[in-house]
């Protein structure tokens, strides 16, 4: 980071490095512990939910909380309690208006922010093998624009291939 930062000349940065890996650190350690807190048997307390709550940024500085349906799942899909979301500076700045991606036709609001998550599985369907209720799971938002079609929401539906099982 640090030797990145004096190459590109924007000095500025050096003084983000040390937070922002922190911060980082930080969300991993919360991240393995909240999944080990977590059984099986209480994710199976969990109540399958109708409906899931996101993060919407409407446009620059416009964020608001949209409640959807959450769908029914399709044979390969697994339904994921989310724990984490990494939201990373271009995120932020889009949210705030501070910058544009590098390809503009990637930006449509309303976005979603988040690229990658951690969670529970909750329920799967009639094709997920790999998977069981009660994993612990890191996935990351591949399909589409990420800035459309983000994870930060507290329910998510993802195809089983997608999903990775944690030790």
């Amino acid at each position: 980071d640090l030797l990145y930062a004096t190459r590109v000349k924007q000095p500025g940065k050096l003084l983000q490095i040390p937070g922002s890996r922190f911060a980082q650190l930080l969300g991993l350690y919360r991240g393995l512990s909240y999944q080990r807190r977590h059984s099986k048997e209480l994710t199976r307390q969990f109540e399958i939910p109708s409906k899931s709550q996101m993060v919407v940024v409407e446009g620059p500085g416009r964020h608001t909380i949209r409640e959807q349906t959450v769908p029914q799942l399709k044979p390969n899909e697994v339904l994921i309690k989310v724990a984490f979301v990494h939201v990373c500076a271009t995120d932020v700045d889009i949210a705030n208006g501070a910058s544009q991606p590098t390809h503009k036709s990637e930006l449509q609001y309303p976005a979603v922010p988040g690229h990658a998550f951690s969670g529970i599985v909750l329920q799967k369907g009639v094709k997920v093998g790999n998977l069981s209720i009660g994993n612990k799971v890191i996935g990351e938002y591949s399909t589409g624009s990420v800035l459309q079609t983000g994870v930060y929401s507290d329910y998510l539906v993802k195809d089983a291939g997608s999903v990775h099982q944690l030790a």
